[in-house]
């Protein structure tokens, strides 16, 4: 048969720099490794131990046994983070996107809550701080979240946004309620923008209301709700 291949970790978000290893289930194989999106082959880069990198990147990886025999090209995607951003309540291990840092990494997720890019808050809500790193002009600050009520998810009841110059002492400057029906079957994904006018700040804080059990109508009636997010952006 044919070696297969896998990257450890497969995929995530980071803020500075981070680390892969490259592995084949068959430990005499050759592993040879692109950074361009091309399929690599037996003329790329050869991968020798665990490769650090510090902007975002899309690797794609192939081994071949001594017999000549070929995996399928295997790739997965490194993304840098924007900012950093400190949670302060906890995703769900099993909906953790990129890990940490996937709020601020410039992915958006797609309709399905599945594709690897949602983080998800099993009836919890989201509290995160982002650091501009210092204190910047602000004209706009959105989060964007899922509604797909088959799958128990539902968008934030409401969105609050708050500034700080220093970290700790946070003013409310947006609070925004879903007016959305959450009756609508359909998947979507709805932003919540906040237009900023004339307002200066270093640390954002964003806090998001599950609605934290699903409604009466709804089937799991009485069970947690998801809440998912896949990015903040600040203008």
């Amino acid at each position: 048969a044919p070696p297969e291949i896998n990257f450890e970790p497969d995929g995530n978000s980071f803020l500075d720099t981070t680390s892969f290893k490259i592995l084949s289930d068959d430990k005499s194989a050759s592993i040879y490794y692109s950074l361009d999106g091309s399929v690599p082959d037996k003329k790329s880069i050869q991968y020798r131990d665990s490769i650090t990198i510090n902007k975002t990147i899309t690797v794609t990886a192939i081994a071949i046994s001594k017999e000549g025999k070929e995996s399928i090209p295997f790739t997965t995607s490194f993304h840098k983070a924007k900012y950093p951003i400190t949670l302060k309540s906890d995703y769900s291990i099993k909906y953790p996107g990129g890990g940490r840092y996937t709020l601020v990494d410039g992915v958006y997720g797609s309709t399905n809550f599945n594709d690897g890019n949602w983080q998800g808050y099993d009836g919890n809500d989201l509290d995160a701080v982002i650091d501009l790193g210092k204190i910047k002009n602000i004209k706009k600050v959105s989060a964007s979240f899922l509604s797909d009520e088959n799958s128990f998810i539902f968008l934030p009841s409401s969105v609050e946004y708050s500034v700080s110059d220093d970290g700790h002492n946070f003013k409310l400057v947006s609070d925004l309620n879903n007016k959305i029906s959450e009756k609508d079957t359909k998947a979507f994904i709805h932003s919540f923008d906040f237009n900023a006018d004339n307002i200066s700040a270093r640390f954002i804080q964003i806090k998001a209301k599950n609605i934290g059990i699903c409604p009466e109508w709804h089937k799991g009636a009485g069970e947690k709700a998801w809440l998912f997010c896949d990015e903040i952006t600040v203008e």
